[in-house]
């Protein structure tokens, strides 16, 4: 994988891998609020770095719309009503809100779903195991986040502990994007995926460890 792989892919990722781990010294180390004031940035990042690598913009662009749409809904949905996901509020770290969800929630569904679908792709070869595994990826990297979100000041659930719903609700939206993605054939890389992927599992665990 790593031997055929573009080099655009490989030097992206790197730069993807410095800002992470500036990230995580910053957090540990510096100045902790400073640096995840710095969050919607390395979000940016990411995502440009997905078009960059992507031949097909408009594609890729369409699909951005229907993961940000579809992800920002329930999240505005499950903010304001307490359904979907439980009773939750963001911090302010994720920048700018809209009806109480800040607009890089949108973008995080998008490049998560984009990751996790590469992934599946390379795994399986038939639609609905591609579908499942992704969401499953999905809803495998919130568990990690979840017990850090309150600390981070991502968001905070009440009662300071996610309920079983949010992962129902984090696996069905998640199924929802990715048979869009699929229906699509976005086919998306699978090393940057995995090394993305992986860059975000590195920081969480390492984080929840060390903060």
């Amino acid at each position: 994988m790593f031997l055929n792989a573009p080099r655009k892919e490989i030097h992206l990722f790197f730069l993807i891998a410095f800002f992470q781990i500036c990230g995580l010294i910053g957090v540990l180390f510096i100045d902790r609020d400073l640096t995840l004031s710095l969050t919607p940035q390395n979000l940016l990042v990411t995502t440009f770095s997905i078009f960059f690598i992507y031949e097909d913009k408009i594609k890729m662009l369409r699909f951005f719309i229907f993961a940000f749409s579809i992800g920002f809904l329930v999240e505005v949905i499950g903010v304001n009503y307490g359904i979907i996901f439980g009773n939750y509020t963001y911090g302010t770290v994720l920048g700018f809100k809209v009806l109480n969800v800040p607009l890089m929630i949108g973008v995080n569904w998008f490049f998560l779903s984009i990751a996790c679908g590469g992934i599946s792709d390379m795994m399986f070869n038939k639609l609905l195991p591609r579908i499942f595994f992704a969401s499953f990826l999905m809803v495998l990297l919130d568990l990690l986040i979840e017990p850090l979100a309150p600390v981070l000041n991502f968001w905070e659930f009440e009662g300071g502990i996610a309920p079983i719903k949010n992962y129902i609700g984090w696996f069905m939206t998640s199924f929802l994007i990715q048979l869009i993605y699929q229906r699509m054939k976005i086919s998306f890389s699978p090393l940057f995926s995995v090394l993305v992927y992986l860059s975000q599992m590195g920081f969480f665990i390492l984080l929840f460890f060390l903060i």
